[in-house]
């Protein structure tokens, strides 16, 4: 599983929950029918408000461009999680160690 900012109600706060690619995908569904995101006229488009613009980086989006831009906080997650396991492997020593 991988960390990425949550789309509820814990966004706004900063904190981050541990989810699927998907469960990720089924939250930010959620958010945007909670917060009336979709566009009217072209239901395929998303209109952001500021919480999600700053998670996806974006001021609207495709819905099939949704998992693209939700991936690179998947990603990001998944290398902090390798990072921190690498550290613990290496004694708890870090990755700064290595280098030196």
């Amino acid at each position: 599983m991988a960390t990425t900012p949550n789309t509820g109600n814990h966004v706004m706060r900063g904190e981050q929950a541990s989810m699927s690619a998907a469960q990720a995908l089924q939250e930010l569904g959620r958010y945007v029918a909670r917060h009336s995101l979709r566009d009217p006229t072209n239901r395929m488009q998303v209109r952001c408000n500021a919480a999600l613009e700053e998670i996806v980086g974006k001021s609207s989006f495709s819905v099939f461009d949704a998992r693209q831009l939700l991936s690179r906080h998947m990603h990001a997650a998944r290398r902090a999680e390798t990072a921190a396991d690498d550290g613990q492997r290496a004694g708890g020593v870090g990755v700064d160690a290595e280098r030196a």
